[in-house]
């Protein structure tokens, strides 16, 4: 998660962008794996929006999460 509850980060800025190759990894590597033990494919997106589920709905508490100071920054 690239946001959280540590600073108030603007809205208007999309920090999802970069993500995208990150999460084309994630999702090929988790493939792979659940076909190669044989199990199930658990793997959660979160790094690209959702308009059935926000972001926010994962956590049960408003954690501060270290993506912000990284998207205060300007890197992933």
């Amino acid at each position: 998660f690239n946001r959280g509850w540590l600073y108030p980060l603007k809205s208007n800025v999309n920090r999802v962008a970069p993500y995208s190759t990150l999460n084309e990894v994630l999702t090929a590597g988790a493939a792979a794996m659940a076909a190669a033990d044989g199990l199930p494919f658990a793997f959660l997106d979160t790094l690209r929006p959702s308009h059935l589920r926000p972001w926010q709905s994962h956590f049960i508490d408003q954690p501060q999460l270290g993506g912000e100071v990284s998207a205060l920054a300007g890197y992933l």
